[in-house]
């Protein structure tokens, strides 16, 4: 799920609150008067300043954990492929910082677009979130090895690596899941070398080798038992 439908049901409450002039406590309430060059952040319960012209106006941002989550391949030492599905949990931590990396968010078409706002948040998401996980996953597995891959040290140091680069851009990673989805023939590898290595250490390398080869070539056989009428009679 992305965050279209989320910031969709929020910003119909915004709507309505916007009218009051206060910051509100579920909210990072930022106000330019000057066409997003400069901003400040409203602290929860102040008022926010009267807008004056079209350059003067304010940007809510969600001051709570949102959801996310994003599928890609990936290649692993010695061209391995697999695809790898991440789900997270991120808030936006340092929103002056995430309004200057998102500027298309900090525009006054956008304060006053529903639609338009929802869509720039899931593009938000998107350009700076995604995008992070994507380097530094990518970053990470073409040096690994996949048959011996640790996915809870690996998860970890992700997840370490991702809001290191998020961090300048005002995001920060709460919690994150990593599922490595290797392809079939991919699988087959990562099974073949897991079983190399049992046979090496009892001393059966050559047996291992034989089984290996065997399986490989071996075809794959369905069988699918049809029951008669009179054999429910037995």
């Amino acid at each position: 799920m992305r965050l279209f439908a989320l910031v969709s049901i929020l910003l119909a409450l915004i709507s309505s609150l916007t009218g009051c002039g206060k910051a509100h406590s579920n909210m990072q309430t930022l106000y330019t008067s000057d066409c997003g060059v400069n901003w400040k952040l409203i602290s929860p319960g102040e008022t926010v300043p009267s807008t004056v012209g079209t350059c003067s106006y304010r940007v809510d941002i969600p001051d709570y954990q949102m959801p996310g989550d994003t599928r890609f391949k990936v290649t692993f030492l010695h061209k391995a492929v697999a695809d790898v599905e991440i789900s997270y949990e991120y808030e936006i931590s340092e929103p002056m910082k995430f309004i200057q990396e998102a500027k298309f968010l900090g525009s006054q078409g956008a304060t006053d677009d529903q639609v338009k706002l929802a869509a720039q948040f899931e593009q938000a998401e998107n350009s700076i979130i995604d995008k992070s996980i994507r380097e530094e996953t990518t970053n990470l597995t073409q040096e690994a090895q996949i048959d011996e891959f640790d996915q809870a040290k690996f998860e970890k140091t992700l997840q370490e690596k991702i809001n290191a680069s998020l961090s300048p851009r005002g995001v920060h990673l709460k919690s994150m899941t990593f599922v490595l989805l290797p392809g079939p023939q991919t699988q087959l590898a990562i099974d073949t070398a897991s079983a190399m290595k049992v046979y090496a250490s009892n001393g059966l390398t050559e047996l291992g080798q034989k089984m290996a080869i065997a399986r490989a070539g071996a075809a794959t056989v369905n069988v699918t038992n049809v029951m008669k009428p009179d054999d429910n009679k037995k």
